[in-house]
């Protein structure tokens, strides 16, 4: 087999492992911080390719347009995308969450071909759309009444909503980055925008955005716009402000409580540096490698042989969450993975 679908298969066998190991991690960190610490881990690996691969002193001589678009698309792409899609994950099967994006992927991929550049959808897409629609349906709502209450509420318009809007942010990431490869190779390309990721994520973390999509116990039950508040009045930034002004004691009543609560939340969220360095690691696996051999594959087998080879990832992820999560899938999951792999095929090839 050539070098090329060799490649793309072995980047679908890596995103497959590094998605089951992310699915552990999900229960662990937050979608914020998960993120951030695997784009530095991939930023670290890219780091690695740029030194062994790429002429260094021509790093300098890209422009500055195709420089800010490149990590632009890597903001829009994993900085917004990738948190909304653990968020998902932190609460579905990774068997029903990984073929549900990506069948709507294809679906967002296709429409930016017919919005943007302005290509004629055939016959064998629509009806490649409809088959994928159809396994998002199984995958989804038809899988409801067999799973627990949580689960089930976020595989119906919820989810899928959610989805959908990650699909957007990633289809159109990719698409600005598309413009940045012009001028720059795939190496420096991961450096810039994973390192401009992980900076944006930590940020965002910062200011209290992980309290937003996930709010603690005492803020559940709050509307939206009072759940921005309650986390913004949480963030590192209120509190820094907070300690400067020397009005502390007078809000909390008791310092040292707080911080002991501040504490043992932090113990009973499982945070430890060896699971931050398994983020890392897992990171530099997912973005740093995985996403290389992607890359190589598009080179040398062109873009639609690794599109449809890179959709085998569904097969390898739902087989690997079964026996190693012990995820349980019944016949409709089955029938609906089955409907969005042809789907995805029938609208990239034909």
């Amino acid at each position: 087999m050539p070098i090329g679908e060799l490649a793309v298969l072995a980047s679908t066998l890596a995103f497959s492992i590094t998605g089951i190991v992310q699915k552990r991690l999900v229960a662990r960190f937050r979608p914020l911080t998960l993120g951030a610490l695997g784009a530095g881990g991939g930023a670290l690996a890219a780091m690695v390719f740029v030194l062994t691969t790429s002429d260094i002193a021509a790093i300098a001589h890209i422009p500055t347009t195709h420089m800010v678009l490149g990590i632009l698309g890597g903001i829009i792409n994993i900085g917004l995308g990738e948190p909304l899609y653990l968020l998902f994950l932190r609460n579905v099967d990774i068997s029903k969450a990984w073929p549900i994006m990506a069948g709507l992927l294809s679906i967002f991929s296709l429409l930016s071909g017919v919005l943007i550049l302005r290509e004629t959808p055939s016959a064998f897409d629509v009806g490649g759309v409809i088959v994928v629609v159809t396994g998002v349906y199984l995958l989804s709502f038809g899988q409801r009444k067999h799973t627990d209450e949580n689960q089930a509420s976020w595989l119906g318009f919820k989810g899928v909503f959610l989805l959908s809007v990650v699909s957007a942010f990633w289809v159109s990431g990719l698409t600005v980055q598309g413009y940045a490869l012009r001028e720059m190779d795939p190496p420096t390309l991961n450096l810039l925008r994973l390192s401009a990721v992980c900076i944006f994520l930590a940020i965002m973390s910062w200011l209290g955005v992980s309290e937003i999509l996930i709010p603690r116990e005492e803020s559940a039950g709050l509307g939206f716009g009072n759940r921005v508040r309650n986390a913004l009045s949480q963030s590192l930034v209120a509190r820094a402000t907070v300690r400067s002004l020397g009005l502390g004691e007078r809000e909390s009543g008791d310092v040292a409580h707080r911080d002991s609560v501040r504490r043992r939340r932090i113990y009973q969220s499982g945070w430890s540096f060896p699971l931050a360095g398994a983020a890392i690691a897992n990171g530099a696996g997912m973005l740093g490698v995985a996403s290389m051999l992607f890359l190589i594959g598009i080179e040398r087998a062109g873009l639609s042989i690794s599109s449809v080879l890179g959709s085998t990832q569904i097969f390898w992820t739902t087989m690997l969450s079964v026996l190693v999560l012990r995820e349980r899938m019944n016949p409709a999951g089955i029938i609906g993975i089955a409907a969005m792999f042809s789907g995805i095929t029938i609208i990239l090839l034909l």
